[in-house]
């Protein structure tokens, strides 16, 4: 793997070996990094949101677990 900063961009180069669902979650988690960099939320409003995320997605999934 290689890290490179060209032109005002980072550049990572990953190997093909590595599936391209492990890296569409690395790019989802740089995203929302970023999103909340910017965010003006608190803290308490932010731990409401994962909360409901949370719930959501459990609710969602729950039956790939549970079977």
């Amino acid at each position: 793997m290689t890290v490179e900063f060209i032109n005002n961009e980072t550049v990572i180069r990953v190997p093909g070996s590595i599936k391209f669902d492990f890296i569409q979650d690395f790019i989802d988690y740089i995203n929302a990094k970023s999103i909340i960099s910017n965010s003006k939320a608190s803290d308490q409003e932010i731990d409401k949101l994962a909360e409901e995320a949370q719930e959501e997605w459990w609710k969602n999934n729950k039956a790939k677990f549970l079977r």
